[in-house]
C-alpha cells in the first residue's frame, strides 16, 4: 500500500479520537497496536495456545476494525473473516488485504455489519474473536448471543475487554475511573479532566468480568492455559517455570495452584477481561 493510505488512517484516527488520548505518545501507541501486525500476531498466538486451530479452522473476528488480525491470520494460512460497522475501516481493510495478499482477496473476507445481527448462517465458524469490542456495543449480551449462534458446537470464543467493575484507569481516556460510574456523572467528570465526552457517550458501554462469566455459565467451559501447564509442565516455554511446576506437583500442591488460578480468572474486580471458552457439545 501507499504511504498516503496510512496517512489517511492516521488522519481518521486523529478525528475519531480527538480529545480522548492524554498525549501524542498514547495516541501513537494505540495507532501502532491497531495498524501494525505485531499485536495481531500476539493475539493469534493466544488463539493457537488455547484452541485446536488447523488450516481448515474458520475464524470470525467480530469488530475487526482495520482488519489487522484477519490479515495476520490469512498470512499464516488460516481462513479468517472480519466484520465491522465502520465503513472507512472496512474499506481500508479490503484495500490493504488486496495489496498484501492479492491471491487471497475476495469480497467476503471483510463485511459491513453489526455484532448484534451477524449476516452469517448458524454454526458456521470454529472460532469467534472479540478483541476489545464488547465495551463498544450497547448490549454486549446480545452480541455474545449472536456470536454463540454462528459458533459451532465445540468451537472457541475468545475475547478481551476492559472490566468496568474494576478500580482502574479508563481504557480509552487513561484517567482514573470509578467502577460503573453513572453515565451522567461520567460526562461531567470527563469534561472536568479536559476530555471530550462524546466518544464515551456514543461508543463506550459498561461490561464486567462477572457479567461475561455469568453469560458463559452453563453453555461454555473456560479454557485456562495456566491450568494445562500445571497439569503438563512440558507445555511451558520457560524451563525455569516448568521446573517450578514439576516441584509443585511433586509436593502435591498442584491442586492448590489450579484453585488459585481459577480464582484469578473469576475475580470480579480484575482490571481486564481476557477469556477463552469452549462451547459445549
Amino acid at each position: 500500500m501507499q504511504k498516503t493510505d496510512f496517512d489517511e488512517v492516521r488522519k481518521h484516527f486523529r478525528e475519531a479520537y480527538k480529545g480522548i488520548f492524554p498525549n501524542d505518545a498514547q495516541f501513537e501507541r494505540h495507532f501502532k497496536d491497531t495498524i501494525e501486525l505485531e499485536t495481531s500476531y500476539n493475539l493469534l498466538r493466544m488463539v493457537q495456545d488455547n484452541t485446536g486451530i488447523t488450516p481448515d479452522t474458520r475464524i470470525l473476528d467480530i469488530g475487526c476494525g482495520f482488519g489487522t488480525f484477519v490479515l495476520a491470520c490469512r498470512k499464516e494460512g488460516y481462513p479468517a473473516y472480519g466484520i465491522d460497522t465502520a465503513e472507512f475501516e472496512i474499506e481500508f481493510a479490503r484495500k490493504r488485504f488486496k495489496s498484501e495478499l492479492p491471491d487471497c482477496a475476495d469480497g467476503e473476507t471483510y463485511q459491513l455489519g453489526r455484532a448484534e445481527a451477524l449476516p452469517f448462517e448458524s454454526q458456521s465458524f470454529d472460532i469467534i474473536t472479540l478483541w476489545n469490542l464488547l465495551e463498544h456495543v450497547p448490549d454486549y449480551r446480545k452480541a455474545l448471543g449472536e456470536a454463540d449462534r454462528v459458533l459451532k458446537q465445540g468451537g472457541y470464543l475468545l475475547l478481551i475487554s476492559p472490566n468496568y467493575l474494576s478500580l482502574r484507569r479508563e481504557a480509552h481516556y487513561h484517567i482514573p475511573w470509578i467502577p460503573l460510574l453513572p453515565r451522567v456523572l461520567a460526562k461531567f467528570y470527563l469534561r472536568a479532566n479536559g476530555r471530550n465526552p462524546s466518544f464515551f457517550i456514543n461508543s463506550i458501554f459498561y461490561v464486567t468480568n462477572l457479567g461475561v462469566l455469568r453469560w458463559l455459565r452453563g453453555n461454555y467451559r473456560l479454557v485456562i492455559p495456566e491450568i494445562r501447564k500445571v497439569q503438563n509442565p512440558d507445555l511451558c516455554i520457560s524451563e525455569s517455570k516448568a521446573s517450578l511446576l514439576r516441584k509443585a506437583r511433586l509436593f502435591k500442591v498442584g491442586g492448590l495452584l489450579k484453585i488459585l488460578i481459577h480464582l484469578v480468572y473469576l475475580n470480579p474486580l480484575k482490571k481486564g477481561i481476557v477469556l477463552c471458552a469452549r462451547k459445549k457439545f
